[in-house]
């Protein structure tokens, strides 16, 4: 049986990798844009597809600056995205799931590990990851976040930055947008019995002695 699967973020570098991936498999993919922070949009495009089996929410939004810095309204805009806008998709989907549905949210290591100049960012995972346990104990779906580490993509609009050895000077491997795709194909294939619920993946580097960041030539 084709299982039908909605992606918000399916524009991203994650999102485009789930799917590439998805698509050589026995899934139907949706992936028409909607506005995750308005709930209005999102009750409108859930009620035109129903019948839902499995929803991945892979949107992101990151500002680096620090808390002395940032304004309450650039702070409030990545909770409106990284948090709000899961629950407004959780929320509208939870009516319309097939039996044996499974919702993926895609959060990210920074939800446990604290970085200087991501407040926004890291506070709005860890408060993801709470809004996913609760939702755990309220439903009966499976439900899995998966958190990656450092991942090669644009979320850094253009100052994307490689963590390097300060021992060889060599670029250390990080995590690539394929590899989520394969872990949430991988988490999909699990018996309910059999479910994940948490996987992390990959590294963040955080502020290790002997790793420094530097942009690519």
């Amino acid at each position: 049986m084709v299982k039908k699967v909605v992606i918000f973020g399916a524009s991203g570098g994650i999102g485009k990798e789930i799917v590439k991936t998805l698509s050589s498999s026995d899934y139907e993919i949706l992936k028409e844009r909607v506005d995750v922070t308005n709930a209005e949009d999102i009750s409108k495009y859930i009620k035109e597809i129903r019948d839902v089996d499995i929803m991945i929410y892979c949107v992101g939004k990151m500002d680096v600056q620090n808390i002395h810095e940032i304004s309450i309204n650039d702070f409030k805009s990545i909770f409106d995205v990284n948090l709000f806008g899961a629950f407004n998709v959780a929320k509208a989907l939870i009516p319309v799931m097939r039996e044996n549905g499974h919702f993926i949210f895609i959060s990210s290591l920074r939800a446990l590990e604290p970085c200087k100049s991501r407040a926004a960012y890291c506070s709005s995972k860890a408060a993801l990851d709470m809004f996913v346990r609760v939702l755990q104990k309220e439903i009966d779906i499976k439900i899995t976040i998966i958190r990656p580490g450092y991942v090669d993509t644009d979320l850094h609009k253009g100052n994307q930055k490689y963590p390097y050895s300060k021992k060889t000077g060599k670029r250390l491997k990080v995590t690539q947008p394929r590899d989520i795709a394969e872990a949430v194909l991988f988490v999909l294939r699990m018996p309910k019995e059999s479910s994940i619920k948490e996987l992390n993946i990959g590294q963040t580097y955080g502020d290790l002695s002997d790793v420094y960041f530097r942009k690519e030539n």
